[in-house]
This record gives C-alpha cells, structure tokens and sequence, in this order.
C-alpha cells in the first residue's frame, strides 16, 4: 500500500514523529507549509489565536500528488485545543484527493478529541487509525512504543 505522511510541524515534534512514521512505514512525506512564519512567542500567540478562531490560512501547493497514494496520514499539532490552522486549510483543500486516512495528533494538554473530530469531520474520512502523542514524550522518545502500536494497526 502506497503512503504518504502529510503533516505540518510549527516546533519540530510534528515532523519528528512524521520522520519516524516515513521510515517505519517505508512511506513518503511532505510537509505543509505557509508564507507567514510562526516562530517565537509571538508565533505561538497568533497561532493559538488564530485556531479558536478557526481560521483557514492560506497555505502553499503541495507538490506531492496526493491522489497517487492508497493511504495518506495526516500529522498535526493542536493548537490552544483545537487543530492546527495550516492541517484545517490543507484538509478543506485536499479532502477528496485522500482514499483512506489516519490521523496523528501532537499535543501538550491531555484532550486530542476535539481535534481529531475535527479532522474526521473536514477530511470527510472514518480514519483506520489514530493516536495523539504528548510533545514531552517525543522530546525524550518515549512516545515510541505507541507509535509502534500506531503502525501496528495500519499494518493490520
């Protein structure tokens, strides 16, 4: 089965888990990305603000053909509760390229329910899998053993 891990990372925990997953699930990535940058503080404040507001930003093309892949894996931050701007505008754009969906949600709070409704809803997808990994156990590594629980079901 042909995959791609799609994902967009503000801190770096994002991509570090979709680099793990590619290479677990010998699967592509691309990363999506937006002209205006989130660094710093002030990037983490708009970022929050502009997700309980629910705004769709603009983002860039992905250059990856999406509609060439059995099976794509969304990974995405949440961001002040709910999912990140950038994976919200990539799932309105992109929703009906995706065939089959899994979902990956990063997090420093404890409630990825919110978010991952809210992927399922925009993607218009049941996904085969889900898992939300806490920002603290991808800085130390120890969210691998349920990243591995997560590719476990993909391969089933």
């Amino acid at each position: 089965m042909k995959t791609v891990i799609i994902y967009f990372s503000r801190a770096g925990h994002t991509r570090k888990v979709a680099n793990a997953l590619a290479e677990h699930l010998n699967a592509d990535t691309a990363e999506i990305t937006e002209q205006k940058k989130r660094n710093g503080m002030l990037g983490f404040i708009r970022s929050g603000r502009e997700s309980m507001a629910n705004k769709i930003p603009e983002i860039e093309p992905i250059t990856t053909n999406i509609s060439d892949y059995d099976r794509v894996i969304i990974a995405a931050p949440i961001w002040a509760g709910n999912l990140s701007t950038p994976a919200r505008a990539f799932l309105i754009k992109h929703k009906d390229l995706i065939k089959e969906a899994a979902f990956c949600i990063t997090m420093n709070g404890k409630e990825p329910e919110k978010a991952l409704a809210t992927m399922k809803e925009l993607s218009g997808k049941t996904p085969i899998a889900t898992v939300a990994l806490r920002a603290e156990n991808i800085d130390d590594n120890s969210y691998l053993p349920e990243l591995e629980a997560f590719v476990a079901k993909l391969n089933s």
